[in-house]
């Protein structure tokens, strides 16, 4: 209890760094700003933690698509994922995935996010390119998934103008 208290009290109190947006009521997505995993057993209350999170002005926590547990285990499905054809296959099956995920994620201004995949792609590309540069292994098929997930987030938290997600 103690660390989920200590982690809430970090989480409501935020920091510095986005003092200055917070006071002029204004929020732009925060590349760099860290990212929140939150993982819960079934019946914890992490959905209603997440809710409450997400009503932040700078943190944003759509409803789980559960891309990662559904997508990991059948990622071999999809081929060699350095083919760009498959590649955007995968994208875009995790792309409709999401759109089409019981509880609609919405934009600021209350409509369906619909996922821009050519986008999608050029990011996926560029992040999985820097992973590899910076660790000099070969990227995995399980590497280009985190990846999408992690820019399908990065939308998620630009198009509610906020500052990073979980």
């Amino acid at each position: 209890r103690l660390m989920i208290a200590a982690f809430f009290a970090f989480l409501l109190g935020g920091d510095e760094s986005h003092a200055a947006a917070k006071k002029s009521g204004t929020q732009t997505f925060d590349p760099k700003a860290p990212v929140f995993f939150m993982i819960g057993s079934q019946r914890s209350g992490s959905n209603w933690l997440r809710t409450m999170l997400n009503e932040r002005e700078d943190l944003a926590g759509p409803h789980p698509p559960h891309v990662l547990r559904d997508y990991m285990p059948i990622i071999d499905k999809f081929g060699d994922l350095h083919n760009p054809e498959n590649l955007e296959i995968m994208i875009d099956h995790v792309c409709t995935f999401v759109e089409r995920n019981l509880v609609t994620w919405l934009n600021k201004h209350g409509k369906p996010i619909l996922f821009d995949r050519a986008g999608v792609l050029k990011a996926v590309n560029i992040s999985t390119q820097k992973l590899a540069e910076r660790t000099s292994t070969q990227i995995t098929g399980q590497d280009f998934l985190v990846a999408t997930m992690d820019e399908i987030m990065n939308i998620y938290a630009r198009l509610n103008d906020k500052r990073t997600w979980m």
